[in-house]
């Protein structure tokens, strides 16, 4: 059952679960650090050092809010709790991971998907929107290449046909990379409870060089694996495929990405397998649904990606606790 109570600096009010109890957070309203309640006690005790009976109620409406106790020293600002939806995420009986620092971090799946599955609920209408959008700009670019191509077929110039064919499929290709960097973005602002919007899905050219570079040099890298025999490639990806959102989200540049990832990669690699498979049975099942599904299946898949990123980076924390505004 939610725990209910006012800050008691701003008076908002704030919602957190049961296991939150008395635990310190930041009022996402005011930045106070406030003390958590225990459930039994939020209605009837003041959490913040009056008894009951002595002193205004600080949960009442009418009542004037009581001084704030003081901040202990050492105290850190940073709070792992955001609102409205996103946790800050951290090790469970660790200091929380600050936003910002990338600590490898083993992650269970079913904390990754979990999270992303309530993400995903919440925030369906733009996650949908997005893929649509990416899909039907997808299948605009093949239809104008098939058309180019047919007709210069008629006219008996099939070579400048298939040039300019590959030359639109090319920049299709490029055009999906730089609207991918958008969707990353998205997600990652949904995943931190921050708000997203549409139009954000075409803000990705700042990055679109430095993520082009770094996707060019990781096909490079797995071309000898694959080369060598499936699973070297397949190892190589469970590894390092967080690099991708190192550079989206702004952490790092192309080529630090790759060290970087690794340590990540390394340290949740049976994780990551379990994502893989897990993502392609989603696929699977959305495609099964006359084909429809796939638009609610892969914006999911996506978003589990996202969330293992943030939490095997340590910026989330694996708890499940959030200081919720209501």
């Amino acid at each position: 059952m939610p725990i209910d109570f006012r800050c008691p600096q701003c008076e908002k009010m704030l919602r957190v679960p049961d296991a939150s109890a008395g635990v310190k957070a930041k009022c996402p309203e005011c930045g106070e650090i406030v003390n958590v309640p225990h459930a039994d006690s939020s209605e009837q005790e003041n959490p913040f050092g009056t008894p009951p009976g002595q002193g205004p109620n600080p949960f009442s409406d009418d009542a004037p809010p009581p001084k704030p106790p003081p901040k202990p020293e050492g105290a850190d600002p940073a709070n792992p709790y955001q609102s409205p939806s996103a946790a800050g995420f951290g090790p469970a009986g660790a200091r929380p991971a600050v936003s910002g620092e990338i600590v490898a971090t083993p992650v269970e799946f079913g904390e990754i998907f979990s999270y992303a599955w309530e993400v995903w609920k919440t925030n369906l209408g733009i996650l949908v929107g997005v893929f649509l959008t990416m899909m039907v700009i997808n299948t605009g670019f093949s239809i104008v290449q098939g058309i180019i191509q047919a007709v210069f077929q008629q006219q008996g110039e099939e070579e400048i046909g298939i040039v300019v064919s590959l030359l639109l499929n090319f920049s299709g290709t490029l055009f999906q990379i730089f609207l991918g960097i958008g969707q990353a973005q998205i997600i990652l602002k949904l995943l931190r409870g921050q708000p997203a919007a549409f139009g954000e899905l075409f803000g990705g050219g700042s990055l679109f060089l430095r993520v082009l570079g770094a996707s060019i040099l990781a096909g490079i890298a797995m071309i000898p694996a694959a080369f060598a025999c499936v699973i070297p490639a397949i190892i190589l990806a469970l590894i390092f495929w967080p690099f991708y959102w190192l550079i989206v989200d702004g952490k790092t540049k192309a080529i630090e990405s790759f060290s970087v990832a690794a340590a990540i990669g390394k340290a949740n690699l049976a994780t990551t397998f379990v994502i893989w498979l897990a993502g392609i049975g989603i696929v699977i099942v959305g495609v099964l649904a006359l084909c429809v599904g796939a638009l609610f299946a892969i914006p999911l898949v996506s978003v589990m990606w996202g969330a293992a990123y943030l939490m095997m980076s340590g910026q989330l924390n694996t708890r499940s606790q959030h200081l919720q505004s209501i």
